[in-house]
């Protein structure tokens, strides 16, 4: 006879390794603002950067700098939802 193998599945209340990897909290940028960070918060600020220098580099014409404003501006919105003062 072969043997079978089963998979199961994960508990309800299981949370993956980047949930838990996302509330650590953030040394260095805690220590940089002077308050406490967490790894999401975190990675809502580089998003709010990356869409701050995508909006400068695309300002050259109307179209592209309007919508890297937007990009920005959501971007802003997010971390502000995310728990950044």
């Amino acid at each position: 006879m072969a043997k079978s193998r089963t998979l199961s599945a994960p508990k309800a209340g299981a949370r993956s390794s980047f949930q838990i990897w996302a509330a650590q909290t953030n040394h260095f940028l805690s220590a940089l603002l002077e308050q406490k960070i967490n790894n999401k918060q975190m990675l809502l600020i580089l998003h709010c950067l990356f869409a701050f220098f995508m909006f400068i580099s695309l300002s050259g014409h109307l179209i592209t700098a309007s919508i890297g404003f937007i990009w920005f501006a959501l971007s802003l919105f997010s971390a502000k939802k995310g728990g950044l003062k």
